[in-house]
């Protein structure tokens, strides 16, 4: 067609002379109608902007990124708008998968060197952070997910982990490496007769999972936009260039941390990189409990005022102790208001749990300010369970990656966190 167009061809030559020759009849034919219209266009500059916005948007999804832009240069209310124009906003988790282990129930609270007979169930199921996140997302709200993670390999718990993980609906694909001679994930669940649990990890072949294997699966599932959702983070060593990958992420990118619990001697250096991608500002949304979030800050040197023993949280004992319904205590308030005015935050941070009181509920830490959303029902089921915490981050992730693309950025991410209270209750 190229060279049957090209003036060098004698044909090619007489037919472009008919197309313009054509042209410009249609041109002077419709002269005024075609003025009048450039005219109303060139006057509406922002207008103009968006129509080849969202006409470059529709055929090369990734210019931005070819252009240098970089996910800075968007805020969190462009992020979600242009999340919610998809039909199927793609999600993809990276993190921990475990081979979960429970005894029910456990009732001594102290090695003593005894044995105890009086078990009633041991059960072996797929676990983790990542799969409960995937789970809850496909059974609430159809979504399914791409995951990325690492297992073991030829032994008798990696092979029972991979025959489960078929057996999981919500898996849309995977990039799941299975490293030969490791040991799969192993996570020990010791369930007491009123809900709480304590909980014994092997990291085994999830210790070696790195961004660099997966760093081109996750651009190439979330080009158009999606949600990145990072869980199970301090049992990985995702904190390896953490800060690369995320920059080279597509600006449409909803980035979504849950670390889950840490201590802060285990393991700083992902401390330190996760608390400088924050700094950075490539973090949206971050999920944890009050524990964890004083844990991560005092690693990134504020001062943090710790809580006396009689204001230990739920998430944190498996005693039936709990905060006595009454006001925040003064110093814990003090610490979330510190944190916020830090600026050491994504735009977005929930602290999730019962703080105030025995109900469970949310801190929003949105715009330098603290707000509480309360449950105001009893919860249905003990929402302190294995996985339990996931029913809340779905629903959060979903409410904020679903709606109306011109929304009101304080309206959607209140009401997206009163939904998921709501859901961690069912």
């Amino acid at each position: 067609m190229e060279i049957f167009l090209s003036p060098q061809n004698p044909f090619g030559a007489i037919v472009l002379a008919v197309i313009a020759s054509a042209l410009v009849t249609l041109a002077r034919v419709f002269r005024r109608p075609l003025i009048r219209s450039a005219r109303r266009i060139a006057g509406n500059r922002p207008r103009l902007l968006r129509l080849l916005r969202n006409g470059a948007d529709r055929v090369y999804p990734t210019w931005r990124e070819g252009a240098g832009y970089t996910r800075q240069q968007y805020g969190l209310r462009w992020r979600i708008a242009e999340i919610r124009k998809l039909r199927r906003p793609p999600v993809v988790i990276a993190g921990g998968l475990y081979l979960d282990v429970h005894l029910t129930p456990v009732d001594v609270e102290n090695l003593d060197g005894s044995e105890y007979g009086n078990l009633d169930t041991v059960q072996v199921e797929c676990g983790g952070s990542a799969l409960f996140m995937g789970r809850y997302l496909f059974e609430r709200y159809g979504l399914r997910s791409h995951l990325f993670s690492r297992l073991g390999s030829g032994d008798p718990l990696s092979d029972t982990l991979c025959r489960l993980l078929e057996q999981e609906s919500w898996i849309e694909g995977s990039d799941i490496a299975k490293v030969p001679g490791l040991q799969c994930g192993v996570s020990a669940h010791l369930l007491r007769r009123n809900g709480f649990h304590t909980t014994f990890t092997h990291m085994g072949a999830l210790g070696g999972l790195r961004w660099g294997p997966i760093a081109a699966g996750l651009k190439r599932k979330t080009r158009r936009g999606g949600v990145l959702y990072i869980s199970g983070y301090f049992r990985t060593d995702l904190c390896t260039d953490l800060i690369r990958t995320l920059q080279t992420m597509p600006p449409r990118v909803l980035v979504c941390v849950d670390h889950g619990r840490f201590r802060k001697e285990e393991n700083p250096r992902a401390a330190s990189a996760l608390t400088d991608a924050f700094a950075a500002g490539l973090v949206d949304l971050y999920v944890c409990t009050y524990s964890e979030i004083t844990e991560l800050m005092a690693s990134a040197g504020l001062t943090v005022e710790a809580p006396g023993p009689e204001e230990t949280l739920p998430e944190e004992t498996l005693s039936q102790e709990t905060l006595p319904a009454k006001t925040l205590p003064e110093d814990i308030l003090k610490n979330l208001r510190t944190f916020a005015e830090a600026r050491k935050l994504p735009p977005v941070t929930i602290v999730r749990g019962g703080v105030e009181s025995p109900h469970p509920g949310a801190y929003v830490m949105f715009e330098g300010k603290v707000e509480f959303v309360r449950a105001d029902v009893d919860p249905q089921v003990p929402y302190a369970e294995p996985g339990r915490k996931n029913a809340f981050n779905a629903a959060l992730v979903h409410e904020l990656a679903v709606g109306r693309p011109d929304m009101d950025l304080s309206e959607a991410v209140m009401g997206a966190t009163q939904r998921a209270v709501q859901a961690w209750l069912r």
